[in-house]
């Protein structure tokens, strides 16, 4: 055995850390700086090799496609005879070039990859077809997509159906074949988020394990969302709130259903459902059914005119750029979050929690210097938070108050 002196093998005391220590400082490098530390020493070397997590996304993106090339093929084709498996890859690349990851693909697959995070910067020619060989991968967890168009493989089967927990869709086309089977088969799905989804007019899920989803809505053709998910907590449901009417006749949602088996329900945002007729009774509906709601965000509905909420678990509320409310009713014992940011001062009955803390934005009806009439309806709006423990008052008119803001 080789003599090492003391002052020699304190110089180097970091290099004698576990090999799994050594992955873990060099996962929070940059990849050119982890790339640079493989060079010190074998043992650099062989953690840099071994990095659980590999992440492409930023470094290459502006670089000759070759930099990217030499940079990936090397560790992939170690970590597969090497049987080394990968917990995460993520890339971000240019569209010209995505024919480039379909070999990369077979060889995560087959390292077992769990975390796939693949993102394309599209230009005009479309969207890419997804790699069908992603299908094959059994220990899929977690699986975040950006620009792709996403078919069913040739034998329609998926094989992550049993281990994924995750699934992020942003700017994506697929169809309704596509969200059927994936309705039907990854009956393990905990989180689905979708972001300006292509490609269907309806959405419709029954997923029995899912906890949270969203669906964005904007620039798409989505007209239908019903959710039937038994154990969802978490619900953002975003049309779009773009004025022009080029757009609300490509955007708008029309039908919005929440369903009673979704009792486990806590939080629920609605954003941007111009063309949904939210009547007293969808609200009825909602707040009779679904009792555990302790968190309601509505935003740019405007079709929004009365706002009736009975119930004892709601402890947040937010309303905002709802600018047709005319009434507001709220029957919340233990509110203890109130936000109310439009253009109108609605008639407000409010009873709430002794610790309710309000945040209250508003400007004079129609941009007009306030008479009378418009304070007197002030002061009764405001009488309602006369128990609360804090009141943040916010004028955005100097017509109405002159130095823009006062808080009580």
């Amino acid at each position: 055995m080789d003599r090492i002196s003391p002052a020699a093998r304190n110089l180097d005391r970091i290099s004698q850390l576990p090999a799994g220590m050594l992955e873990h400082i060099l996962s929070f490098l940059p990849f050119e700086e982890a790339a640079r530390m493989s060079g010190v020493s074998t043992t650099w070397k062989n953690a840099y090799s071994s990095l659980p997590c590999l992440n492409f996304e930023r470094y290459f993106l502006d670089k000759p496609i070759e930099k990217l090339v030499n940079a990936v093929d090397p560790i992939l084709t170690y970590r597969k005879n090497q049987k080394v498996s990968v917990e995460k890859f993520s890339l971000r690349i240019n569209q010209q070039w995505s024919s480039l990851f379909s070999n990369w693909i077979d060889t995560l697959v087959d390292c077992k990859i769990k975390e796939l995070n693949l993102v394309l910067r599209s230009t005009r020619t479309g969207y890419t077809k997804l790699p069908e060989a992603i299908f094959n991968a059994k220990a899929l967890k977690v699986l975040k997509l950006s620009e792709f168009h996403i078919e069913l493989p040739s034998n329609s089967t998926i094989m992550f159906s049993s281990s994924l927990r995750e699934l992020h869709l942003q700017s994506v086309y697929f169809d309704e074949e596509f969200m059927q089977a994936l309705c039907t088969s990854c009956i393990n799905l905990e989180v689905f988020m979708v972001r300006g989804l292509k490609g269907v007019t309806r959405f419709q899920t029954s997923l029995p394990k899912l906890k949270k989803l969203q669906v964005t809505a904007y620039y798409s053709k989505l007209r239908f969302v019903d959710i039937r998910s038994p154990n969802i907590e978490d619900l953002d449901v975003y049309g779009s709130n773009l004025c022009s009417d080029y757009f609300k006749s490509e955007s708008d949602l029309n039908v919005v259903i929440i369903t009673n088996c979704c009792k486990a329900l806590k939080s629920l945002q609605l954003n941007g459902l111009n063309g949904v007729a939210m009547t007293q009774k969808w609200f009825d509906e909602i707040f009779t059914c679904l009792q555990n709601i302790e968190k309601l965000d509505l935003g740019d509905c405007n079709m929004l005119k009365t706002v009736k909420i009975s119930g004892v678990f709601l402890k947040q509320l937010r309303v905002y750029r709802c600018d047709n409310v005319i009434t507001i009713e709220l029957d919340t014992p233990n509110l203890i979050e109130f936000s109310y940011d439009c253009s109108s001062l609605p008639n407000l009955k409010l009873k709430a929690s002794a610790s309710l803390e309000a945040n209250i934005k508003f400007d004079s009806e129609g941009g007009e210097t306030p008479n009378s009439d418009w304070y007197s309806k002030l002061v009764k709006f405001l009488d309602n938070f006369n128990h609360s423990m804090a009141l943040e008052l916010t004028c955005k008119s100097e017509k109405v108050c002159p130095r823009n803001s006062l808080t009580s």
